[in-house]
């Protein structure tokens, strides 16, 4: 599948690519019974504040993401990947400090 496309740079949409590969491997879509799963809610600047965007042009860049997840070149294991140099990392609590590579 090649993970989640790192070409989003803000949410909206990436799941939907993430499934639509997914789906076209081969899986199947599973409904689970309510109450099984369950979203956490979370707001528009929780949902940015790690991310390059401008909360003020929010609702453009996920519109961005909508059309590239249906028009783009598929993400695949090939496609050339971010490279992170690790700063810290905590494994017992999952924690990672960490740095995009100049010219990645």
């Amino acid at each position: 599948m090649g993970g989640y496309d790192e070409r989003f740079k803000t949410y909206g949409w990436e799941d939907d690519d993430f499934y639509s590969r997914l789906q076209s491997a081969g899986l199947k879509y599973k409904h689970f019974e309510r109450g099984k799963l369950f979203h956490l809610p979370h707001s528009d600047r929780k949902r940015t504040e790690n991310q390059e965007v401008d909360p003020s042009d929010l609702s453009a860049s996920i519109q961005q993401n909508r059309i590239a997840a249906a028009n783009r070149k598929r993400w695949t294991n090939r496609s050339p990947r971010a490279v992170y140099h690790i700063h810290f990392r905590d494994v017992e609590n999952n924690y990672v400090i960490a740095d995009k590579a100049t010219g990645s």
